[in-house]
C-alpha cells in the first residue's frame, strides 16, 4: 500500500481527485477553502457537518458543481461565504446538489454574486434553501428549492439593491 502523491498540487488526496491534471478541479470536502474557481468532481458526497463544506472566501469565483451531489445531515452549510471583511465580489455558484443542511447555500456581505441552476431541498424547521443577505447585484436563476419544515425558506434575497429572481421553481410544504 503506497499514499499517492499530490500530482496536481490542489491539496486533494489524487487517490480521490477525478483530475490529477488538473488543479481547479476537486472532490468536495468538509471545510474546503474556495479562494479560486474551481470545478467539482462529478457524483454524490455524504458530508455530515455541523459547519460548512463549502467556504467562500475571496473575490471573482466561478464554482462550477459539475452535476455533484453534496448531502448533510440536517446541520451545518453546504455552501456559505461572507464577505464581512474581506469586501468579497464577483462570485457564481452552478450546477449542484445539495440535499439536508440546514442552511443550502448562503451568500452575505458581498457584491455581485450569482447562484444559478442548483437543486436545493431541506427538510428541517427553520432550514433555508437559498439565502443572500445584504449582497448588491443579486441573481437568482433557474434553480430548484424544496423546503419540508415548519418555518423554512425556499428563496431569500434581502438587505440588498439590483439584481434578478428568476426561473426558479419553489415547493414548500
Amino acid at each position: 500500500y503506497s499514499v499517492a502523491a499530490d500530482a496536481d498540487l490542489d491539496a486533494d488526496p489524487d487517490v480521490s481527485d477525478c483530475d490529477d491534471g488538473n488543479a481547479n478541479i476537486l472532490s468536495p470536502r468538509i471545510n474546503l477553502r474556495v479562494n479560486r474557481s474551481l470545478a467539482l468532481c462529478a457524483g454524490t458526497y455524504d458530508l455530515f457537518t455541523s459547519n460548512t463544506v463549502l467556504v467562500i472566501n475571496a473575490s471573482d469565483i466561478l464554482l462550477e458543481g459539475r452535476g455533484a451531489s453534496l448531502r448533510g445531515n440536517h446541520d451545518g452549510y453546504a455552501i456559505n461565504g461572507s464577505g464581512y471583511t474581506t469586501g468579497i465580489v464577483n462570485v457564481t455558484v452552478r450546477n449542484m446538489s445539495v440535499f439536508d443542511y440546514k442552511r443550502g447555500v448562503l451568500l452575505q456581505n458581498m457584491n455581485n454574486v450569482t447562484v444559478q441552476n442548483m437543486t436545493v431541498a431541506t427538510s428541517d424547521t427553520s432550514a433555508f434553501g437559498i439565502e443572500v443577505l445584504s449582497v448588491n447585484e443579486t441573481y437568482v436563476i433557474g434553480n430548484t428549492v424544496r423546503t419540508n419544515g415548519s418555518s423554512s425558506t425556499a428563496i431569500r434575497v434581502s438587505y440588498g439593491v439590483g439584481g434578478n429572481v428568476t426561473d426558479n421553481f419553489v415547493n414548500t410544504s
